[in-house]
């Protein structure tokens, strides 16, 4: 007796359905774009602003049906490349594994005690437990398919991960930073630059005297990180607005721990107190080239699979109601 493909039936409702793209004979239906779509944004748990949904699911329908496409691709490949007798086994394995491991775990995304239930629930949304048994038969046979077809090397030469190094030394650079805090008055709270100079001069003293940096902050000082005694975590080099006071900073010229005089920016006077410094730097090939190997093995990762996928797609007609569009399935081009 011939042995029959056992697949995922294909649900009558949704045969109807608005098809979004056709993949060779395949079709994505509309109600499958938008379920997978739902599912990844509450696993994310997304929200949109509503003033911003019909914008941002622009966007995100066609992000979720490029992605669908490649998974038809790679799907219709293995199913013309693997001999039915290794279908039927392989559909048997991934059901098994769907009623095992992703049965569950819809059930209990749902609030579903029954099939039924979950049944229900599925169709309220625009699906049913057919179709998401069949998107995930399709999905881990393409991530399995993928697998074998598109192949990088294990290793990579040293040669390799020195190039790049070397042609990407601004990546490995890193600024000065500093930790520091502030005592600090605004120029439009005084009636002229000299009340307000004598304000923060009354200020410094306080603290020469004993008081708490952090307390005559909180009581006195109009910064914006007074409330919280003036304090400022590490601030890299040439990221204040303030010219005056990054130099002051990583000028050096001030000790640690120690009080400046009074700094005069465009905003205010300031006195400024660095607790620590880091000095600025380059991160070492030796520090460096692991994350380099990994980041050369993704990129010819990422190159074989659109190596793969074109060559995919010159054999295989792909439409979308996007065609006629602007930008086709891309969008329309932003303007630079």
């Amino acid at each position: 007796m011939q042995n029959l493909q056992v697949l995922p039936a294909q649900p009558e409702e949704f045969k109807t359905a608005q098809v979004v793209a056709r993949v060779g004979s395949e079709v994505i239906l509309a109600s499958d774009r938008d379920a997978q779509l739902a599912e990844i944004l509450t696993k994310q748990k997304m929200q949109i602003p509503p003033d911003q949904k019909e914008e941002i699911y622009a966007v995100l329908n066609r992000q979720m049906l490029q992605q669908m496409i490649n998974t038809k691709l790679v799907y219709n490949d293995a199913m013309r490349t693997i001999p039915k007798e290794g279908i039927t086994q392989i559909t048997a394995n991934i059901n098994q594994g769907f009623d095992k491991e992703q049965l569950p775990e819809l059930m209990k995304t749902n609030s579903a005690t029954t099939r039924q239930e979950l049944e229900e629930k599925l169709r309220a949304k625009g699906t049913s437990l057919d179709s998401v048994r069949r998107m995930y038969f399709e999905q881990v046979l393409t991530h399995e398919w993928m697998r074998q077809q598109v192949k990088t090397e294990e290793q990579v030469p040293l040669a390799n991960v020195l190039g790049y190094y070397q042609e990407h030394l601004d990546d490995y650079k890193f600024t000065a930073q500093a930790r520091w805090e502030e005592l600090m008055v605004s120029f439009d709270r005084y009636s002229n630059k000299a009340a307000a100079f004598a304000a923060l001069a009354d200020m410094g003293n306080q603290v020469m005297q004993g008081a708490p940096f952090s307390e005559v902050a909180k009581a006195r000082s109009q910064g914006p990180t007074a409330a919280d005694g003036g304090g400022y975590d590490w601030t890299n080099q040439g990221s204040l607005s303030s010219k005056e006071l990054d130099q002051a900073l990583f000028g050096l010229a001030l000790p640690l721990n120690s009080l400046s005089q009074i700094i005069e920016s465009k905003n205010g006077f300031y006195i400024i107190r660095v607790l620590e410094r880091k000095p600025g730097g380059k991160k070492s090939f030796e520090d460096a080239q692991g994350e380099i190997k990994k980041k050369i093995k993704e990129d010819n990762h990422d190159k074989q699979v659109k190596k793969y996928l074109d060559e995919l797609r010159q054999k295989t007609p792909v439409w979308t109601i996007y065609d006629d569009q602007p930008g086709g399935i891309d969008g329309p081009k932003k303007p630079s």
